[in-house]
């Protein structure tokens, strides 16, 4: 039986996988616009802070994986550290980077499911990995989201 946790990271995965044919420096950037737009959707939420913090402990979880992810180091903006992250993707493989996006967001996800809770969580990365706030063509993240 398959959870709605690894649903969504295989929601995380087949968005993420989009940007491999574009090249190592277009899959970094369109996977830090990614980022930006989940930063978008949760920080009314939770706070810019929370969402950085959040962020930058997601990161730190897989740095001993990704060892050139730049250590999240949150300093009260979450701008700062999407432009490190895009720094630290910058040059590696179109596969390198969504491996690595895929793994910190959906711990990222798995953080917040223990904070705000699993349906909560699933709605908000649901419609920030929304293509132009529409609809994904993907599957949802999880069963009865509206």
């Amino acid at each position: 039986m398959t959870t709605s946790v690894e649903t969504r990271r295989g929601l995380i995965r087949r968005i993420l996988a989009r940007y491999a044919g574009s090249g190592a420096d277009v899959s970094a950037a369109l996977a830090v616009a990614t980022w930006a737009r989940v930063v978008s959707r949760f920080a009314p939420l939770l706070g810019r802070l929370s969402v950085g913090l959040i962020y930058s402990r997601s990161l730190e979880l897989h740095r001993s994986t990704y060892p050139w992810l730049i250590p999240g180091t949150y300093t009260n903006n979450i701008e700062t550290s999407l432009i490190e992250l895009q720094q630290s993707l910058s040059g590696r493989s179109a596969d390198e980077v969504i491996e690595a996006s895929c793994a910190v967001m959906a711990t990222f996800g798995e953080i917040l499911d223990a904070l705000i809770g699993e349906h909560l969580t699933t709605k908000f990365l649901h419609a920030a990995l929304s293509v132009n706030g529409g609809e994904t063509s993907e599957t949802p993240i999880s069963g009865g989201l509206k």
